[in-house]
């Protein structure tokens, strides 16, 4: 995806329960990259 705002499907019924923890990486093509902060999630089903 290359527009904003940017998203990601999880199909959360095959990830354990628990917490887990996510980030984002992005690279552009002048080879820049970068990584979000971590977001932490907990899960139960």
């Amino acid at each position: 995806m290359t527009n904003a705002p940017y998203s990601v499907s999880w199909d959360t019924t095959t990830t354990p329960d628990g917490t887990h923890t996510l980030t984002a990486a992005a690279r552009d093509a002048a080879g820049n990259q970068g990584t979000s902060s971590p977001v932490t999630v907990v899960g139960e089903q």
